[in-house]
């Protein structure tokens, strides 16, 4: 591949943001890849906050479900109980049951949300 400016010369790399061979002269290095000198180094760093801005994204995402299925968790827990003293009150038994049934649902919610680890995978920061 030769440089996109310089058809004579051999390309030492991409840019990053353009995707056009550069040649030593027309490389700029950035902190994660090679720019266009000049024309895409704005671009690229701006390509590069935006991945470490994903990442720490990623992150508090993995967290918030992980906190969010807990607390559904414990709000089963406390549907669940709650329809076990309804049930053994006279004339609440309708009552017990539809606690208890939200009870299960929102239970199997949490426990469905604290299992989702494959939806935000692991990243290097």
């Amino acid at each position: 591949m030769n440089c996109f400016k310089h058809n004579d010369r051999s390309a030492v790399g991409i840019c990053k943001s353009c995707g056009k061979g550069v040649c030593m002269e027309c490389a700029a290095q950035q902190t994660n890849g090679i720019a266009c000198k000049g024309e895409c180094e704005a671009r690229v760093d701006l390509i590069n906050k935006m991945v470490d801005n994903n990442a720490k994204l990623l992150a508090a995402s993995r967290y918030q479900t992980k906190t969010t299925g807990l607390l559904t968790l414990i709000l089963g827990i406390v549907f669940m109980v709650f329809a076990a003293i309804c049930s053994t009150m006279e004339g609440w038994m309708v009552n017990a049951a539809f606690f208890g049934c939200l009870g299960l649902v929102t239970v199997a919610n949490g426990i469905l949300r604290l299992n989702k680890k494959s939806a935000f995978p692991k990243t290097d920061k």
